[in-house]
């Protein structure tokens, strides 16, 4: 009996209901419209910011030195993986010749494997390449107007600093003190930067 009174509300004015539905359909219409456009212009944008970045995932991890190697297949095999690279950075306390080994300074120092996207994104390797316990130094010059104390340095000069690393034990670590000598000034290209 409910049902009934509606059914017969549209059969009377038919003309009114008809003119409803289709006001309703344009109206349906036009706003899914705007919110299609809205999210095609959202994925455009979206797509052209991501064509500068060249890697999806950034991650730190604590591994002795022969994990990287090993734990490089089972990351591949993560669905949508296409590569990895790995590379070893630690900030150690360091002296540089600049200052006569006197101030303490927390430099990055970046380990990275020749086959690296990021070693042949350096600009301005001498072609002699790094020699046992050389280094080179990321030539900031332009983005560093406070000209840090690597700045300072020449080609020639010494950094003492060290390396750590994790052994197989868990929670400890090994310590190597180096002298590092300075080889040359390098740049990143854009695509290595980012």
């Amino acid at each position: 009996m409910p049902l009934v009174y509606p059914i017969k509300r549209v059969f009377r004015s038919w003309k009114l209901f008809v003119a409803l539905l289709i006001g309703v359909i344009f109206a349906s219409t036009f706003f899914a419209g705007i919110n299609v456009k809205a999210n095609l212009a959202a994925k455009q944008v979206m797509d052209e910011q991501l064509t500068g970045i060249y890697a999806d995932m950034q991650f730190d991890a604590f591994l002795n030195y022969s994990n990287p190697a090993a734990a490089k297949p089972y990351i591949l095999g993560v669905d949508g993986v296409t590569d990895v690279e790995y590379f070893y950075r630690s900030y150690q306390p360091s002296l540089v010749q600049s200052d006569n080994f006197t101030n303490t300074q927390f430099i990055q120092t970046v380990a990275v494997p020749n086959s690296s996207s990021l070693y042949t994104g350096l600009m301005g390797i001498p072609p002699e390449g790094l020699g046992e316990n050389e280094t080179y130094i990321l030539d900031t010059s332009i983005a560093d107007p406070y000209k840090s104390p690597l700045q300072q340095l020449k080609v020639g000069d010494v950094i003492q600093t060290a390396l750590q690393f994790r052994t197989a034990n868990w929670g400890n670590t090994t310590d190597v003190h180096l002298n590092l000598t300075v080889a040359g000034f390098v740049k990143l290209t854009d695509e290595a930067y980012s």
